[in-house]
């Protein structure tokens, strides 16, 4: 009897020990190995929130990042030297009220790199009386009290690329508003040749009753004040007056160096 339990027990423990090898066998893993749990998938951000910097990522403005500011230059008529720069040798001679043919606005060049321009002329005003122009970029005699007449033009060396204007005609970059706008690069000056890489500019001759007739005038107001608006405006420009140029001579320019909001000011624009 003894015998016969001993041999139940044994087959009892044999079918539960062949059970858990079975479950062992179709799970095909080992007890000791449960099954691993995937990794659970990072909780998405709303977009607003996905969207704001954290404390330790602030957000960061781009350096190259251009803002649109405002530059206003007065000259001094009799403050205008017949050299612009302060270190050259040469005898500067100061402009004593010759009657005058035109007045621009240079930007020149350097040897360091080349100079990128990218703004508009606002206003002018002669002796703080608003000059102004039509639609075409043409001043006119009625229109301002100094009798000045004559178009807006660009200029530059044969290396200057322009982006505006176009074609050469300021009247047909004039904006809604009656700004003159001029974008471009002037190049850099390699072995000293100022002479060949001297920059661009635009002006106007004060006047120019036709295309082939260009008089003297005799100038009755002692400053001019430049209002500009742009993206990149050199930190240098130069500002000239010329004595007449029908004499088929080299003519006489007097001129003085603006730094960008000096004298004058440097300001976002209104608005």
């Amino acid at each position: 009897m003894m015998l016969l339990v001993r041999s139940l027990g044994v087959v009892v423990v044999a079918a539960l020990v062949g059970v858990i090898i079975w479950r062992w066998n179709a799970a095909g893993r080992s007890p000791e190995r449960p099954l691993a749990l995937a990794a659970a998938p990072a909780p998405l951000l709303p977009e607003a929130d996905a969207a704001t910097p954290t404390p330790d990522a602030p957000s960061v403005r781009s350096a190259t990042a251009e803002v649109e500011r405002v530059q206003v230059h007065r000259i001094q008529l009799r403050a205008s030297r017949t050299a612009c720069a302060s270190g050259t040798s040469t005898t500067k001679r100061r402009y004593r009220g010759e009657p005058l043919a035109k007045f621009s606005i240079r930007v020149p060049t350097n040897a360091r790199s080349p100079v990128e321009f990218d703004f508009c002329v606002d206003e002018v005003r002669f002796d703080e009386k608003v000059v102004a122009w039509d639609a075409g970029g043409i001043v006119r005699a009625s229109d301002n009290p100094f009798g000045l007449q004559g178009p807006w033009f660009t200029f530059g060396d044969d290396v200057t690329v322009w982006e505006l204007p176009k074609d050469g005609l300021l009247g047909h970059d004039v904006e809604p508003g009656g700004a003159l706008c001029i974008k471009g690069v002037a190049p850099q000056v390699f072995e000293d040749r100022f002479d060949d890489y001297w920059g661009a500019g635009l002006g106007f001759h004060l006047r120019q009753l036709t295309p082939a007739q260009i008089e003297l005038h005799e100038p009755s107001f002692d400053t001019i004040t430049v209002v500009l608006r742009g993206r990149k405006i050199p930190a240098l420009l130069g500002y000239y007056i010329d004595d007449d140029q029908r004499r088929g001579t080299q003519p006489t320019s007097w001129c003085q160096m603006r730094a960008v909001g000096e004298p004058g000011s440097s300001r976002a624009p209104p608005g």
